[in-house]
């Protein structure tokens, strides 16, 4: 009678343990202390939860698909702006990895000829000067320097080098995206979005 009770208890647990490597499993193994690869799987699951953060963040595309967004009373001028800097840090990053790509033999979106990496790095460089010097041009747009006093600089150069570091700190955030994958879905949904908000922008000349 015992054996018997004991099996029906181990039955019991199987039963309700949760599927290996399921969510549930690794729930159950990240609350056991023991675990040897407890830590590993925690800075993992850490790291997916970062990356799914940065790129609600920076995508254009979450910005307007949010009901939110949609439904509020937005300046209009400073949600341009800041997609025209988003524009500009995501077209730096593609231009980057284009020239690393140049020196591999393979970029991160796996171009391996060397004739459309150099096509591609123009058109990147390109739309970075595009798209920063049309939002440097909306910030300095409407500034009357009659009375600036800026000590030898000019207040177009204070908001040149404001701007950089902004765009920079964009840059340099979603560079910090750990996965790959998440990282090319971004900046390709970015893209093909900055693309429709180039061509319908009536001041679309090249840089």
């Amino acid at each position: 009678m015992k054996r018997f009770f004991l099996l029906l208890v181990f039955l019991l647990v199987s039963c309700n343990s949760p599927e290996e490597y399921s969510e549930e499993w690794f729930l159950e193994k990240l609350a056991d202390p023991d675990w040897e690869f407890r830590e590993q799987a925690r800075n993992i699951m850490q790291t997916i939860k970062d990356d799914a953060s940065l790129v609600e963040k920076y995508s254009i595309g979450s910005w307007l698909s949010n009901e939110e967004f949609a439904n509020s009373n937005r300046d209009k001028e400073a949600t341009y702006l800041k997609t025209l800097k988003l524009c500009a840090a995501n077209f730096a990053i593609m231009y980057g990895f284009t020239e690393a790509g140049k020196l591999s033999g393979e970029t991160l979106e796996e171009v391996i000829d060397e004739e459309e990496m150099i096509r591609l790095s123009k058109q990147y460089d390109n739309h970075i000067h595009y798209f920063y010097t049309r939002a440097l041009e909306i910030e300095t747009a409407n500034f009357d320097d009659t009375n600036w006093n800026g000590n030898g600089i000019t207040y177009y150069d204070m908001k040149d080098a404001a701007m950089s570091k902004e765009v920079g700190n964009i840059r340099d955030e979603i560079y910090s995206i750990e996965s790959n994958d998440s990282l090319i879905e971004l900046l390709e949904g970015n893209e093909k979005l900055c693309f429709i908000v180039r061509r319908q922008n009536p001041n679309n000349q090249n840089y």
